[in-house]
């Protein structure tokens, strides 16, 4: 009989597992074991309603949390906030799964390092915890990225070409002879989007007007440091990004100011407004959206370029307003101008060292403006080794800029670390996680009032057709509703009397997890049921 039970148990989780998940809300600790992170929706507008630039605990969207949680039973699962703590990120550590308040907890049967599926049977629940390693030249290391527009497509990006010595080949395998890399043999890192986005350490550094990165130091930028990360473009301007424009016309053109490439553009800093703000300061201008990081939460640190010789394509007025020219008709590349776009990380180096997250571009800022606007090596190499992403954007012909908004969601396996979030430490910043049931429903059922209700359903899992029992102390108006998990309503019927048994047919519904509820303008009770082949 338990044999039969756990087979059970495992065919239900196959059927119900895409929509038996919770929102996951991470409160210390970072990583995500190798799934592909998305926020829910409203988190990205919390990093301009709070201070400190980040969502220090910020929850993950059904299936896309850090952890793996499945619903195998709902009969038996709590009806509770949930947490799940690791005792450390060393793959010899464990984790355990408590109640909120509660005294049971349930510790792991393997360390995460193996990472086993644990079915946690007096709580329907199936959990995994595994710990991944970060970058290792393999190319399952990138997960799900994506290019998407809120209305009409208006903005594209160079593709790397991946044939040598041409401009369009600006994303370098080590095979091209060009650098000197130990990284990515395979060339995983060219294919991110049909090659339109790359690792800063991997873009071309060659001189050519198609070369996105500087050319020294580049050992020191680690392709373990590659975050996952959202980057926004908008026409909401309390959602830009203060940020620096770096010059990136090749050294032997003359470029405004002399300046040479990845040194500041020296023009008057500009507005939202793209007129000179009148701060005194060069360089600086505002980049039409945002970055965050996925896995913590903070705002990240932008810049893009311009190449101040192409001022025919606005190469040279310190805007954000990349054209959809990609080369002269001799073959000469102009992309665009050269408004490459930059997403900078935050690895937590020493203060002097290490770029911070979103301080509006003061400490790229900073370190560029060094020595009359002319910085030396060092100060550059602080800035670029923090380079984490990079890509060449192109206007679509016929369009104009921001037409809609775009998000460009690029996705990278990140291993389990201890970070810190709030002053106030709860797991010594191993990672710590917590859900509530209620995200989809109610365990075995959840009142909502005082209304006294008897209420039940079965067969659970239900086949062809469901049976349901309402009893109330006294003659009730109420609904009987059938809803999917995530709020769809599929039928509802209304009665008043005292008590109520009926059968609801299920033949036309797909397979997978309902919410059955009876509610009054005082009440309401909940039921999750499951419908299997």
């Amino acid at each position: 009989m338990k044999l039969l039970n756990l087979l059970f148990l495992l065919f239900l989780t196959a059927v119900t597992s895409a929509q038996s998940t919770f929102k996951i809300k991470r409160i210390e600790g970072s990583g995500n074991m190798g799934r592909t992170l998305d926020f829910v929706s409203g988190v990205h507008d919390s990093l301009f309603q709070t201070t400190g630039d980040r969502v220090f605990q910020p929850t993950y969207d059904f299936n896309k949390g850090p952890v793996r949680v499945e619903i195998i039973d709902p009969s038996v699962v709590p009806n509770a906030e949930m947490f799940i703590s690791l005792d450390g990120v060393a793959d010899s550590c464990g984790w355990k799964m408590y109640v909120a308040g509660g005294n049971d907890t349930v510790y792991s049967n393997t360390t995460i390092g193996v990472g086993a599926e644990q079915i946690i049977s007096q709580w329907g629940l199936l959990v995994q915890v595994k710990q991944v390693e970060g970058w290792n030249e393999e190319c399952d290391y990138m997960l799900d990225c994506s290019l998407e527009f809120s209305g009409t497509p208006w903005l594209g990006f160079l593709s790397d070409s991946g044939t040598s010595l041409q401009y369009s080949n600006w994303i370098w395998p080590p095979s091209s002879g060009l650098v000197d890399y130990d990284a990515d043999t395979a060339s995983c890192l060219e294919r991110i989007l049909d090659g339109t986005w790359a690792p800063w350490r991997l873009a071309s550094d060659a001189d050519s007007v198609a070369s996105p990165s500087w050319n020294k130091f580049k050992s020191l930028n680690k392709l373990d440091n590659l975050s996952s990360v959202d980057v926004v473009i908008t026409s909401d301007q309390n959602k830009w990004t203060r940020c620096p424009v770096l010059e990136i016309a090749d050294s032997y053109l003359p470029s405004v100011g002399n300046t040479d490439r990845f040194n500041l553009r020296m023009s008057p800093s500009v507005g939202k407004d793209g007129l000179p703000d009148g701060s005194g300061t060069m360089g600086m201008s505002w980049f039409p959206g945002y970055a965050v990081n996925l896995e913590t939460g903070e705002r990240l640190n932008m810049a893009f370029g311009e190449n101040s010789w192409l001022q025919a394509d606005n190469g040279a007025d310190m805007v954000w307003n990349p054209t959809s020219t990609v080369g002269t008709p001799t073959g000469d590349p102009i992309l665009g101008g050269g408004h490459y776009i930059y997403v900078f990380g935050h690895n937590g180096d020493s203060p002097n060292d290490d770029v911070p997250l979103y301080d509006e571009g003061s400490f790229i800022y900073s370190k560029l403006s060094e020595n009359g606007f002319n910085p030396g090596d060092p100060a550059k190499r602080r800035v670029y080794k923090d380079a984490m992403w990079v890509a060449i954007p192109l206007l679509e012909d016929g369009h104009n800029l921001l037409e809609s908004d775009v998000v460009i969601k690029l996705r990278v396996r990140k291993p389990f670390v201890d970070y810190r979030c709030l002053d106030t430490i709860q797991n010594l910043t191993h990672p710590l996680y917590s859900f509530n049931t209620s995200d989809i429903g109610t365990g075995v059922s959840k009142d909502f009032g005082t209304t006294q209700i008897t209420f039940k359903a079965y067969p659970v899992p239900a086949k062809d057709q469901l049976t349901v029992e309402v009893g109330f102390p006294t003659n009730e108006r109420f609904d009987l509703v059938l809803r999917s998990v995530d709020g769809k309503e599929i039928m509802r019927k209304t009665f008043v009397q005292q008590t109520l048994r009926t059968t609801l047919p299920t033949v036309g519904l797909s397979r997978g997890l309902y919410v059955l509820s009876v509610e009054g303008t005082t009440f309401r009770k909940q039921l999750k049921i499951p419908l299997v082949e």
